[in-house]
C-alpha cells in the first residue's frame, strides 16, 4: 500500500529542490574554516594544508640556557659538589690571638675565656686571604622566660582565659 504521505521526488525534482536551497545554505554562513594560526601572537606559515608548530627540545633549552649564562640544575650541583670536595669536617681551635695564617676548615675560638670570638680562614680566588669573625659563643638569654618566672596555672586561671577567648 503507498505512502500518501510522502512524494517520490525524481532525479529533475531533486535538482530543483537543491537550486531552492542553494541561497538559504549560503545565508546560512561561511563554512568552518580556519584562516589564520598563531603562536604566541606571531602567524605561522601554512603550506599546503600544514602548520609546523615547533616544540622546543630538552637540548634546545639548555642550549638556550647556556647561551644566556644561566646554570642548569646539573651545573649548580657540580659547583656544590666541587665547593665541598676539599672539606671533609669543622675543626674547631681555642687561640689567645689569631695566628698570621690559617687554615680552612678550622674554626678559631679568641679569646682566653669564654665567650670567644669565632673566627675562620678565606681564601677567595685572586684574593688575598684574611680571617672573618663569623660570631661569637655568647650566648643572650636575657629577653627569655626563666624557670624562676614560671609557675603551673591553676584550672580557675585556665577557666579565665578561655572564657576570655570564647566570649
Amino acid at each position: 500500500m503507498p505512502n500518501n504521505q510522502y512524494n517520490r521526488i525524481d532525479d529533475n525534482g531533486l535538482l530543483y529542490l537543491l537550486t531552492l536551497l542553494k541561497p538559504v545554505i549560503s545565508a546560512a554562513g561561511d563554512k568552518n574554516v580556519i584562516e589564520v594560526i598563531q603562536k604566541n601572537g606571531v602567524n605561522l606559515t601554512v603550506q599546503g594544508k600544514t602548520v609546523n608548530i615547533p616544540v622546543p627540545t630538552n637540548a634546545d633549552i639548555e642550549t638556550l640556557i647556556a647561551a644566556h649564562g644561566y646554570q642548569t640544575a646539573t651545573d649548580v650541583s657540580t659547583a656544590i659538589d666541587n665547593a665541598l670536595a676539599d672539606i671533609t669536617g669543622i675543626d674547631y681551635e681555642i687561640v689567645s690571638a689569631l695566628p698570621v695564617t690559617g687554615e680552612k676548615g678550622v674554626i678559631y675560638l679568641v679569646g682566653d675565656a669564654t665567650p670567644y670570638d669565632e673566627f675562620i680562614w678565606l681564601e677567595p680566588t685572586g684574593g688575598t686571604p684574611y680571617f672573618e669573625q663569623i660570631g661569637s659563643t655568647d650566648v643572650d638569654l636575657s629577653g627569655y622566660v626563666q624557670s624562676s618566672e614560671m609557675h603551673a596555672l591553676t584550672n580557675a586561671e585556665i577557666d579565665a582565659i578561655f572564657g576570655q577567648v570564647w566570649t
